[in-house]
């Protein structure tokens, strides 16, 4: 089921499973796409948020029996983000790996299926640095993930200004308010301001906690998210009318 939960004048949050509600949305309608999916096996988000797939398995993303399934799923996505992206569009994607003695290199085996079955470019990897890590036993620290720059044409918008280079520092946060603060001033922020033109419209089909949201209201840009999951898109709401 699809509901319209939520407008503001610049935006408007739906909840709903995010194949449900893209496949309602105009080709190429979209100028700029910033998102981060579930991680697999990291966080489980409640049994509100199983859906049936076209793959036929009935369950929550993130938590697919087998990696194969979920690398699957990910792909019916991003067929659709495909879709409704613009010729000149570009797609942020923001994606960890998942480690069980070793890494899966998950995120990396994703692009490379973007760029062979889509014909997605990647443009670039911002590796986003967070000066205090995830402490691993018997490894080093984790202190960066990845952020995908996909193009759909060559010709695509992007407009850098001052920004140089693709590594992006995420300051100590002594609390976890801080660091969300921190994440959208120091992620967020200059994802839109490079990656879509002012009058552009701004997608998260993964809304979670609405930070997408809240930052283009700062900058007073469009903007349009998905959240399958009531709790948060009650939080967005919130977060939104608070601001």
């Amino acid at each position: 089921m699809i509901k319209e939960w939520f407008k503001t004048d610049l935006g408007v949050l739906y909840q709903g499973h995010i194949l449900d509600v893209l496949e309602n949305f105009p080709n190429e309608s979209i100028d700029c796409i910033i998102t981060s999916p579930p991680y697999w096996r990291l966080s489980d988000f409640g049994k509100d948020t199983e859906v049936k797939w076209p793959s036929g398995w009935y369950g929550q993303l993130g938590w697919e029996p087998i990696l194969d399934l979920y690398i699957e799923h990910l792909l019916y996505i991003m067929k659709e983000l495909k879709r409704v992206l613009k010729k000149m569009g570009v797609i942020f994607w923001i994606h960890g790996d998942y480690y069980k003695d070793g890494l899966y290199l998950i995120n990396y085996r994703f692009a490379s299926y973007c760029i062979d079955k889509f014909g997605l470019i990647l443009k670039n990897i911002i590796v986003v640095y967070k000066q205090k890590g995830i402490t691993m036993e018997n490894n080093l620290s984790n202190n960066h993930e990845p952020i995908f720059i996909f193009a759909k044409d060559k010709n695509h918008w992007f407009n850098p200004n001052e920004i140089t280079s693709n590594v992006w520092t995420i300051p100590f946060a002594t609390s976890l308010e801080n660091y969300f603060q921190f994440f959208k001033e120091k992620i967020i922020k200059p994802m839109i301001e490079i990656g879509c033109p002012e009058s552009g419209i701004i997608l998260d089909p993964f809304m979670g906690g609405g930070s997408v949201a809240i930052v283009a209201e700062e900058l007073n840009r469009k903007w349009i998210g998905i959240e399958i999951k009531e709790q948060y898109c009650k939080l967005i709401e919130q977060l939104l009318r608070k601001n």
